[in-house]
């Protein structure tokens, strides 16, 4: 499998593997960032070091640091927007469920329909974090590409695990309700 995922100044190589088995895997190769990052990084050549650099040979005029970063931050919430809908469609499914199986006297466990869902709600958390980390990967490789500070990087990973968190947390809080 080819690990096309980043250039050799990327932090993510050195991230969890998760995150690079979501990036490489045929699962999500057809998500639009995932074939995006492919893309950009197709373009990768060695330089006279022998380390990967993106082409520098932009058709279009280069983008400010500052275009990067906020194209970066439109795409995270677009896909934390896309995402919680999801999450919020499969909850609202969940608690019609329980109570159409309540309306017709059927024995349903709430252990069994939390599993259900959440089993459901991880598939949707995989998809959104394979979408979320080749959007940080390739605003990452932008930046380096124009030689600018890659921080927002780590700062959006971090922030993107951090909502994660805090919804996992809604999440669970929502099935005891």
């Amino acid at each position: 499998m080819n690990n096309y995922v980043l250039n050799a100044k990327s932090d993510l190589d050195s991230k969890t593997a998760k995150e690079q088995e979501l990036l490489s895997s045929d699962k999500f190769k057809d998500l639009p960032e995932v074939k995006a990052l492919k893309q950009q990084v197709d373009h990768l050549h060695e330089d006279s070091s022998g380390n990967n650099v993106l082409d520098n040979k932009a058709p279009n005029p280069i983008p400010s640091r500052q275009d990067i970063e906020k194209n970066l931050r439109k795409k995270m919430t677009a896909l934390q927007s896309e995402y919680n809908g999801r999450l919020n469609g499969l909850i609202s499914q969940a608690k019609s469920e329980y109570v159409q199986a309540k309306k017709e006297k059927k024995k349903i466990s709430n252990s069994q329909l939390a599993q259900k869902y959440m089993g459901l709600a991880e598939g949707v958390e995989a998809e959104c974090d394979a979408r979320a980390y080749a959007v940080i990967a390739y605003a990452e490789n932008e930046l380096t590409r124009y030689n600018y500070s890659a921080g927002i990087a780590d700062e959006a990973r971090k922030a993107y695990q951090q909502a994660k968190s805090q919804r996992r947390i809604d999440l669970l809080d929502s099935f005891t309700k």
